[in-house]
């Protein structure tokens, strides 16, 4: 008699087993007869496309699994019917590649389709007789790779897109040295294309004279890298290809790609910075000379000037003291045009001067107390003509970084403009503020006097220039060509405006200015 235990041991599986095993494997399969219909699949299967098995046992693959019909461009039922047909037809396992095919999700979470990319092989097989019985359809979901690759790919499209629209020449390069990448502002720059750099070393791109030396600093910035300018102070020259040298400025900067560590070399051609500096400096030479000789000639001239002046003054008064009596009228009245003249050159004489001198002079800058310095101007003016009837109104006034005495003159220039042409007002009135401007604050001075035409602004602060005749209005046209001249010093900005007959009001800006009111 045969042992029952071991006959037990050794009896065949039952199909319900193998069922078992089958549907508890790990991986994705299906299992599916010639006709495509689902005859068995695992249970990783049903958690990965969230389907159930009693749900999908015995209907149609498609039925199944749709396209989405949201998404017209889904091509993921013909694919996969057409890889089935090619494994009845060939009698072999047929491999697909990634597969966009989205799944439907269950009604209990929201329904509709999500997004899903797998990698499929479906393999025959075969009954005893030789025909192909079943058809696997093995599946791995790789949505997250995928997903993952699609958003490096464009990652990667992007970097791409920026290195190669970057408004200078930029190299990416190798730890040792060789050139991996450049866009077209290099090849531009050096004359080479890309394929002729892709491969050689950076040194290709400098004089000859630098190029032993760089090698030892390429390796410097590799034992430590961090973004720095290249040769900061020293005038730079990359090298073309027709060995012509073209001056540049580098900035160099550690960068990782794909775990290689590189440097990106961005390369700035500084020819038209350099033809500017030389321009600039040959101008600033011109115009030094131009100030020294400008200089050299009002002194001169005040001084020539001053002489003969002297003399004239001199004699005139002596005229005045000793012979007016035996002059008649118009002796008198002459004498009095001579003496008058004579003291009117002295004033543009001495202004003239002041006028050479403030470019010469320089800036002592502290913190000025605009309020205080508005009323010293007002009490000083005020003074000159006690028995005037006219208001001055000073607003609050953010103090002002600048040079006191030079200040001080431009408002005693703008403050004293404002009571001369308001002279003929009967209720002539003066104020002095401030005004926001989009550039900061702005103080101004206004009055309601003789005013001026916005069409002749462009002489209003040139020298020795007058909108008014002298017999209105007494002056020698240099007062606000020094206000401009002062305030431009300071690195502010001066302007104007005014209508004939309605007044006029003068601004200015002095930068680290119009914070706290004093």
């Amino acid at each position: 008699m045969s042992d029952p235990k071991k006959d037990s041991r050794h009896a065949a599986p039952a199909a319900s087993d193998f069922r078992a095993l089958f549907e508890s494997a790990p991986g994705l399969h299906l299992v599916l007869t010639p006709e495509l219909v689902i005859s068995a699949v695992t249970d990783a299967y049903l958690s990965a496309t969230m389907t159930k098995r009693a749900e999908i046992l015995g209907r149609h693959l498609f039925d199944v699994f749709p396209d989405n019909p949201d998404d017209p461009a889904a091509t993921g039922v013909r694919n996969l019917k057409a890889s089935l047909e090619r494994v009845l037809k060939n009698r072999a396992p047929d491999a697909m590649a990634v597969q966009k095919y989205d799944i439907r999700r269950p009604e209990s979470e929201g329904g509709g389709f999500e997004e899903r990319y797998w990698s499929p092989v479906n393999s025959p097989v075969f009954g005893p007789d030789g025909r192909l019985a079943y058809i696997i359809h093995r599946v791995e979901d790789v949505t997250g790779r995928h997903v993952a690759e699609e958003a490096l790919r464009r990652s990667e499209q992007f970097l791409s897109a920026l290195f190669e629209f970057m408004p200078d020449a930029t190299v990416l390069v190798r730890k040792n040295g060789e050139i991996s990448r450049v866009n077209e502002k290099a090849q531009a720059l050096f004359g080479y294309s890309r394929e002729e750099l892709v491969g050689q070393l950076i040194e290709i791109l400098l004089p000859e004279s630098f190029r032993q030396g760089h090698v030892g600093q390429r390796e410097g910035f590799a034992r430590a890298p961090r973004p720095r300018s290249m040769g900061a102070g020293l005038e730079l020259y990359g090298r073309r290809k027709d060995g012509g040298e073209v001056p540049v400025d580098i900035m160099l900067g550690p960068v990782t790609i794909a775990g290689e560590a590189m440097v990106i070399v961005v390369v700035r051609d500084v020819t038209e910075r350099k033809r500017a500096d030389t321009a600039l400096r040959d101008r600033t030479e011109q115009l030094e000379q131009s100030n020294g000789e400008l200089a050299a000639f009002s002194y001169s001239v005040s001084h020539d000037l001053r002489a003969p002046l002297r003399a004239i003054d001199g004699f005139a008064r002596i005229l005045r003291e000793d012979y007016t009596d035996k002059l008649d009228a118009e002796g008198r009245r002459l004498l009095g045009v001579v003496c008058s003249n004579a003291q009117k050159m002295g004033t543009l004489i001495d202004e003239l001067l002041a006028f050479s001198r403030l470019g010469r002079k320089s800036l002592e800058k502290t913190p000025v107390d605009m309020e205080a310095l508005a009323d010293s101007v007002v009490s000083q003016l005020r003074a000159l003509e006690p028995q005037r009837a006219v208001t001055v109104d000073r607003k609050a006034l953010p103090r002002a970084h600048g040079d006191a005495g030079l200040l001080q003159q431009a408002m005693a220039n703008l403050v004293s403009n404002a009571l001369k042409f308001s002279r003929n007002k009967s209720d002539a009135r003066v104020e002095i503020g401030v005004s926001e401007q989009p550039d900061g604050a702005a103080y101004y001075v206004a009055d309601n006097g003789a005013g001026f035409d916005m069409k002749y602004y462009a002489k209003l602060f040139g020298v020795f220039q007058r909108l008014h005749g002298a017999d209105e209005f007494e002056g020698t046209g240099v007062g606000l060509a020094l206000v401009q001249r002062i305030i431009l010093r300071h690195g502010g900005r001066v302007w104007a405006e005014g209508r004939p007959g309605e007044g006029a009001t003068f601004y200015f800006t002095l930068p680290d200015s119009g914070g706290e009111k004093t």
